[in-house]
């Protein structure tokens, strides 16, 4: 079931062409489903620093979330708009 979500997080991520936010989110899916992989193998008790590492891992994702947040507040100061055609325009 996680897996299916993470293909469909990055699948959605990969076809969105207009809003940096929607990319975001289904990246940010993709995280929590990954992390959902990791607390599962986890409780299946294959690996005991299977607990630690989906801890690490969830703790990388917050600061993924926060540093994209930054960008999107910072490039809609700058532009006006958060769709990913203007991001690398060098006006």
């Amino acid at each position: 079931m996680y897996g299916f979500l993470m293909a469909l997080s990055f699948f959605c991520m990969f076809s969105q062409k207009d809003h940096f936010l929607m990319v975001m989110l289904a990246l940010e899916q993709g995280v929590l489903s990954a992390y959902g992989v990791t607390m599962g193998l986890a409780g299946l008790g294959l690996n005991s620093s299977m607990v630690g590492l989906s801890v690490l891992f969830l703790i990388v994702g917050v600061c993924e979330a926060a540093v994209g947040l930054g960008l999107l507040v910072s490039r809609c100061r700058v532009s006006g708009k958060d769709s990913l055609g203007s991001l690398f325009s060098l006006s």
